[in-house]
């Protein structure tokens, strides 16, 4: 018999650990978020604000 498990994965926003969706951010928020142990990174789907 196989039995399903049902998960609830835990997520991080990525602005938790950058202010921005440049490559280089997501890269190093991609990390933050694997080596602190969440199942998944969240993001925005509006543009963030680029600095001027």
């Amino acid at each position: 018999m196989t039995v399903e498990t049902i998960t609830n994965p835990i997520g991080v926003h990525a602005l938790v650990w950058v202010g921005d969706t440049s490559p280089a951010s997501l890269s190093y928020a991609i990390e933050k978020t694997k080596a602190t142990g969440f199942d998944l990174l969240e993001l925005s789907s509006s543009p963030s604000p680029r600095p001027s």
